[in-house]
């Protein structure tokens, strides 16, 4: 059973073998897909539950549950699904949703940094870089944490770090351990005539 939401070809026209007709919509629960950033795919899991929010129905809030995360990541994201348990009827195919994820577990020990701070080593690992000051010069230090748990939009860490260690934020694509870097705001400033 399912209902037609597109007819793709004319009553007459002729078609080749193999060619849809139709796109039909099954009339099941409706599915969610995402992309898992890798540096956040340690802390997801399928069978996981997740609320759901729709923009354009501000009241509605649903909770679903993952249904697959794909083995193999995609421009450095997992592509992932989540069925939504008892959606109510507004809730249409292509509407857009927002993702809220609750992690809890042993926690007290983690620092929170911004998802973007974390940057995924060999086998599984992860590590953030601690700007470290050497003979008057700032130079960044990979140091190796494990991930705890996603809380809202923090990932919480554990590693060798204490409270007022500076981590860089992002850009960890372009950076590399002993590198010499100025914090923002602070230094020679750069100007374009």
């Amino acid at each position: 059973d399912g209902t037609v939401t597109a007819q793709l070809a004319e009553t007459a026209q002729l078609v080749s073998p193999q060619v849809p007709v139709f796109t039909v919509e099954a009339e099941q629960a409706p599915e969610v897909s995402f992309a898992i950033p890798e540096n956040s795919r340690s802390v997801m899991a399928v069978g996981q539950r997740v609320q759901v929010s729709f923009p354009a129905l501000p009241k509605t809030m649903v909770s679903g549950q993952i249904s697959e995360i794909s083995a193999q990541a995609q421009i450095g994201a997992f592509p992932a699904k989540l069925v939504l348990n008892n959606p109510p009827a507004p809730i249409q195919a292509g509407m857009t949703a927002e993702l809220h994820f609750n992690f809890t577990g042993a926690v007290s020990d983690g620092f929170p940094i911004p998802p973007s701070a974390l940057a995924a080593g060999e086998d599984n690992s992860h590590f953030v870089y601690r700007i470290v000051d050497k003979d008057d010069v700032l130079n960044l230090e990979r140091v190796p944490v494990a991930v705890l748990a996603l809380s809202g939009d923090k990932i919480l860490i554990q590693g060798d770090l204490s409270a007022d260690d500076k981590l860089v934020r992002s850009g960890m694509g372009f950076l590399h351990p002993d590198q010499a870097v100025t914090l923002m705001g602070e230094g020679t400033k750069r100007v374009n005539p």
